[in-house]
């Protein structure tokens, strides 16, 4: 949640890693005070991508990792990762309208425009694995980590290129 955010400034703990200043800050209105302020990422580029991260304490056991998004029609090929540093072990992105985890297996097919979309990772390092819900339903269970890792310590939110994916 980002509501000590204000203006144009992204919150505390969270970093523009690649990009040229696409990511903000904004107000959406929205009768749920929770849902006011959100990270938008401008991707006005179709030749290169943006990347917000967090970065935390490593964690080597079972971690969580929660995102709320909209999914934008313009949008094709965006993700949402949990790393080792710049190494990615866990990742579910957009292609042709659809989510896919790390491994290339769909785990939800024709997602509507401009709809909020709950994706909640439930990862083990111990076993390489992680549970992935959408919307808080189970879509995908013990989905092979792509890259093997001793700790997870940030999160990512990475925009697409024009046809291509992330």
């Amino acid at each position: 949640r980002f509501m000590t955010a204000s203006g144009e400034t992204l919150p505390d703990g969270w970093k523009e890693t690649q990009g040229e200043g696409l990511a903000k800050i904004y107000k959406i209105n929205s009768g749920n005070i929770d849902d006011q302020n959100s990270i938008m990422i401008d991707d006005k580029y179709d030749y290169k991508k943006s990347v917000v991260r967090r970065e935390f304490p490593a964690q080597t056991k079972k971690m969580v990792g929660e995102v709320r998004f909209i999914a934008d029609p313009k949008a094709t090929g965006f993700s949402f990762s949990l790393n080792s540093g710049t190494t990615f072990a866990i990742r579910v992105y957009a292609r042709n309208r659809g989510f896919y985890t790390t491994n290339s297996q769909q785990i939800y097919n024709k997602y509507v425009d401009n709809v909020w979309y709950y994706l909640k990772f439930v990862a083990d390092v111990e076993t390489q694995t992680a549970d992935i819900y959408l919307n808080y339903k189970l879509v995908a269970e013990d989905v092979p980590f792509a890259n093997r890792v001793k700790s997870i310590d940030n999160i990512s939110v990475e925009t697409g290129r024009k046809e291509k994916t992330t």
